[in-house]
């Protein structure tokens, strides 16, 4: 059985900083590296669409999927479904307006949706949401405002309206994040060669059992690490297993033909 891996990267400003500096570098570092390995998906919240959009149509230049990040990377949890809605069509129409196209993913910051967001997703047409991070007891920051995650599905779900972590009836596809006890992307995993590799070889068997994707995920500003060398590793130990890789946008068109 082929496993189907989605490589995903959220583009906002890095830690600790109210600037928009080094974002571009970091872009450039993460594109050199998956241009002659994979095509991913890329998280964009409007503010970086807004003021850096040239950034943004290098991604789609490169042939990658650029989705919605929300718009100055706030708790969506907090707030609203009128007010939700607003942010995330703001966000929409600034990631349009840098790339020509408008995104049909979206993903909360900090993972801070709820059923609200998947309604406001709804009204705006977006196709899929990758919030959920389940079945890890690691959901920093603020992870206690992500414990109803804990039991979530791991694998792609059409959610209720009413509770994210619920299947239902939501023309909006959920695509949780891959975790294994860790989520597939932690500081940890990233840092260590054996880790890393226990992770996406338990995630590829749990793949080929179940016919679950491989969502993973990082942060644009982990760029600034140097050669991120760990990235290399991590498709590297991927592409040693039976996998494809997709976009987003991609996968979830497969979904819903099975749904169809």
């Amino acid at each position: 059985m082929v496993v189907r891996v989605c490589l995903t990267v959220d583009v906002e400003r890095r830690k600790n900083t109210t600037t928009f500096d080094g974002i571009d570098l970091d872009l450039s570092i993460i594109l050199d590296l998956l241009r002659p390995l994979c095509k991913a998906t890329f998280f964009v919240t409007g503010e970086v669409a807004e003021i850096i959009p040239e950034a943004i149509r290098t991604i789609i230049r490169e042939g990658h999927e650029v989705s919605c990040h929300g718009l100055h990377h706030e708790g969506f949890d907090t707030l609203e479904l009128s007010e939700q809605l607003r942010r995330i069509d703001i966000a929409t129409q600034h990631i349009m307006n840098a790339t020509g196209t408008r995104p049909y993913g979206f993903r909360a910051p900090q993972h801070r949706g709820n059923a609200a967001t998947i309604r406001a997703l709804e009204k705006l047409e977006y196709t899929y949401d990758s919030t959920v991070l389940p079945r890890t007891p690691f959901m920093r920051p603020q992870a206690h405002k992500k414990w109803r995650f804990l039991f979530a599905p791991t694998s792609p779900y059409y959610p209720s309206r009413e509770n994210i972590v619920h299947r239902g009836n939501s023309t909006v596809l959920e695509m949780p994040v891959s975790t294994f006890f860790l989520p597939f992307m932690s500081e940890l995993s990233m840092r260590s060669d054996t880790l890393s590799k226990i992770i996406a070889s338990l995630l590829i068997c749990k793949g080929e059992i179940t016919d679950a994707p491989i969502i993973y995920y990082l942060h644009s500003y982990d760029g600034s690490h140097g050669t991120m060398l760990w990235l290399r590793r991590v498709i590297h130990t991927l592409q040693e297993h039976k996998v494809k890789f997709l976009t987003m946008k991609q996968l979830a068109g497969e979904y819903a033909r099975l749904r169809s």
